[in-house]
């Protein structure tokens, strides 16, 4: 039942309140637990502003929109990303700060996205 319920997740809300029960049931989450939800959330936020994937590439983060091309409402972005003629480019240095820069990035987006 709760792999059935971290499937039909559909709003940042409920990924809070799934990871405060599961804490509450459970105890504090492994860090593969830590890493779903950590997942789960940059979905949710990447389909609210229309990203097609997140992948890395020549140790850097891509992300693509679905039409390969940049949208227009794309604001100046921070965190050293740089937008390419099809997708945003960021860095990416396993054992950094990596997801919270993604995080703030992907927050930079659903912001100009309203």
């Amino acid at each position: 039942r709760l792999y059935r319920r971290l499937a039909d997740i559909r709003a940042l809300d409920e990924v809070q309140a799934l990871e405060e029960e599961f804490t509450d049931r459970f105890g504090p989450p492994p860090e593969a637990v830590y890493n779903l939800f950590y997942q789960l959330r940059i979905k949710l936020v990447a389909e609210k502003v229309g990203l097609a994937s997140i992948n890395s590439e020549n140790g850097q983060l891509v992300l693509r929109f679905p039409d390969g091309s940049l949208p227009d409402w794309i604001p100046d972005l921070d965190g050293g990303v740089r937008a390419g003629k099809t997708a945003l480019w960021m860095p990416f240095v396993p054992d950094s700060a990596w997801q919270e820069a993604l995080t703030g990035v992907l927050d930079q987006l659903a912001q100009a996205v309203r």
